[in-house]
């Protein structure tokens, strides 16, 4: 399943010390973007070429400050392993942008997807991201290009291509999921690739 995801075992999280920064977190309500049709929806717009679904979900946000446990936790976890070069940066003043807490409540209605959307460099879509799983015990579930399920992961933390079709079926379970989430600019394999050779 390397082409799909790669477990990381080597980032140990201390879960008390992201307790104390989940306790004071003050959400941001975010709309959620969706390339290609994983729910029918009644908003539909066309950019490039494509269809995107806004859905009005459950799904908030909050960004660490760089003194905070899991911030430092990521950056220190990527320049160890030589990924640090390929986090996404602000476009505007060329700043790594971190990691971010991803709330999906328990309304999140979320089907099986590809974020193309998740990370966008020169125009063309990288997709991959790095996730500690906070909370939320459904696996992550793997799809081929025809929607049949090819395997499933229950994590801690996970690097993730993001361009192959998966779900964490918060829609069915009722369950709500929280990850800390940072994404890259380059291609899910040239990450991988890379935390592979520094292990």
């Amino acid at each position: 399943m390397l082409d799909y995801f790669m477990v990381i075992n080597d980032l140990k999280v201390d879960y008390n010390k992201l307790d104390q920064t989940y306790n004071n977190i003050k959400w941001n309500k975010q709309k959620t973007l969706l390339y290609v049709n994983p729910l029918k929806s009644p908003v539909k717009k066309e950019r490039d070429k494509q269809t995107l679904t806004w859905m009005q979900d459950d799904f908030w946000i909050h960004k660490p400050s760089p003194e905070d446990y899991e911030y430092k936790l990521v950056i220190d976890f990527c320049k160890q392993y030589g990924v640090y070069e390929f986090l996404s940066r602000n476009t505007i003043n060329g700043n790594v942008l971190g990691p971010t807490w991803c709330r999906y409540g328990a309304k999140t209605r979320l089907g099986i997807h590809k974020d193309y959307s998740a990370v966008v460099s020169n125009g063309q879509s990288r997709g991959c991201w790095l996730a500690i799983c906070y909370k939320g015990s459904q696996p992550l579930e793997w799809y081929d290009d025809d929607k049949n399920k090819v395997g499933e992961v229950t994590y801690t933390v996970l690097l993730s291509n993001a361009l192959k079709f998966h779900l964490a079926d918060i829609m069915n379970t009722g369950e709500e999921r929280i990850l800390i989430r940072t994404t890259f600019d380059q291609p899910y394999e040239v990450i991988r690739d890379r935390i592979l050779k520094l292990k």
